[in-house]
């Protein structure tokens, strides 16, 4: 273009079309330099097109929202169209699971009116609670319905969490007083010690693990020699015994059955729990001991866990009595949860 000095316009002409957000820019090059100007517009379709029904199906077709593992899923999304004619909607099909997220199509849809449907297809792998989420987008508008549905285990684990402390330590009934466990900061060791264990059963069960508990609240009427017992009953893959450090340190460390058959796997899930805490939160980790080193966990004689049939582990998660760390374990439970499920499901194998 001849461009006279100061600041000429001009214009080029073009039918709208295309329901949507467009841009378009201005590109001007002289003298080797190219310089730009954009603007965004919307062109509208006299109607919209948005995300109507979200739903799963198995292979064949048939409406369902529970699956084992290795099984079909089919996504099925539903559109709504009111523009009157065939438009391009862009469309995406998203799902969360506990093992992470994903995007399973996404692309411009070719729309017809009315209620157009389509599917995606999938492997279910990954057990748990799972959503998934059709996402529509049309005339700069986005909408969305989302669904759930189950993936369960071909075979189902179990575990047994124990909570440490809260155990009679007299006469067994119902006046015994219970034994506390470490103090701080106006905590009990046997009320965090349950707290965690129930957010961390509840994570478990999500994820379609079994999940037993030694004791539910203070129990006067057992002593801590039924931990063991009750485990042993019970016969899960795993259990894990949680509990919280005092006298004067900082971060986390674990405590593995010696001398047994377990005591391998014990290792590895000791590591996995220390790791999973330490990682989470940035604190140290003190690493895991044998049950039997006097220093770190006990009196030089085998633990509880010990009398654990299954691979067990005993977890300190913090000091209750260290002022940073006694924080964390009153309002960050959550978490210690969640790092010691992380921890349980790497090592049954469904992380």
């Amino acid at each position: 273009l001849s461009t006279p000095t100061g600041y000429p316009w001009w214009y080029v002409a073009s039918a709208a079309s295309c329901p949507g957000t467009h841009t378009f820019t201005l590109y001007v090059t002289y003298g080797g330099t190219t310089t730009s100007r954009s603007y965004n517009y919307t062109v509208n379709g006299g109607g919209s097109i948005s995300a109507y029904y979200a739903w799963t199906m198995d292979g064949s077709g048939n409406n369902k929202s529970s699956f084992n593992v290795g099984e079909t899923i089919r996504y099925g999304g539903q559109l709504y169209n009111s523009t009157g004619s065939t438009q391009s909607a862009y469309v995406k099909w998203y799902r969360s699971t506990p093992c992470g997220s994903s995007t399973l199509y996404e692309g411009y849809l070719s729309t017809p009116t009315g209620y157009p449907w389509w599917y995606v297809a999938s492997a279910a792998s990954c057990p748990g609670t799972h959503t998934f989420t059709l996402y529509v987008t049309y005339g700069g508008t986005t909408t969305s319905k989302s669904g759930s549905y189950t993936v369960n285990s071909t075979t189902k684990k179990k575990v047994v969490l124990d909570p440490g402390h809260g155990w009679c330590t007299g006469t067994l009934g119902a006046s015994c007083n219970v034994d506390p466990g470490a103090v701080g900061y106006g905590m009990k060791e046997k009320d965090v010690s349950l707290d965690i264990a129930n957010r961390t059963k509840s994570i478990l069960q999500g994820r379609g693990v079994d999940v037993y508990m030694t004791r539910t609240g203070d129990d006067p009427y057992h002593s801590l020699v039924y931990a063991a017992q009750y485990v042993n009953q019970v016969a899960p893959d795993l259990s894990v015994s949680i509990h919280e450090n005092a006298g004067g340190g900082t971060g986390t460390e674990a405590c593995y059955q010696d001398n047994k058959t377990t005591t391998e796997q014990s290792k590895a899930l000791s590591t996995k729990l220390t790791n999973a805490i330490a990682s989470k939160f940035g604190v140290n980790n003190r690493g895991i001991f044998s049950e039997y080193d006097s220093g770190r966990c006990g009196k030089g004689n085998q633990l509880y866990i010990h009398n654990m049939n299954p691979t067990a582990a005993l977890i300190e998660t913090d000091f209750i009595d260290n002022a940073s760390d006694a924080d964390r374990l009153l309002n960050r439970r959550q978490d210690f949860a969640q790092a010691i499920a992380d921890a349980i499901l790497a090592q049954l194998g469904l992380q």
